[in-house]
């Protein structure tokens, strides 16, 4: 399924940016879709979908769409490409512990 949509221009990306503070662009070739960094609630709902990785992304990329080509919300191969940046969208930050 190709479904192509309009692109968002620089003024429509810098609006979202001061919206949400981060975005992200994710493409293949291309195809490209926009999302914003999650908030609290999302990031729960979607690591409470940890145990299947699918069902995680979808839900990050549905809580998060911005805008693009839907294959990324619709095409299991699209959806599988998202898991390797998972954890970067997700914004964990790396944590030292120490035992004392």
């Amino acid at each position: 399924m190709t479904t192509k949509t309009n692109y968002p221009d620089s003024a429509q990306l810098a609006e979202w940016k001061a919206k949400y503070d981060e975005i992200y662009e994710l493409s293949h070739f291309d195809k490209k879709c926009w999302i914003h960094n999650p908030d609290r609630n999302t990031m729960s709902y979607a690591l409470s979908k940890a145990s299947e990785p699918f069902a995680m992304v979808e839900a990050l990329i549905k809580n998060c769409w911005l805008g693009g080509d839907e294959e990324f919300k619709t095409d299991a191969r699209f959806i599988g490409g998202q898991l390797e940046h998972t954890q970067k969208i997700l914004g964990f930050k790396e944590i030292s512990l120490k035992k004392l």
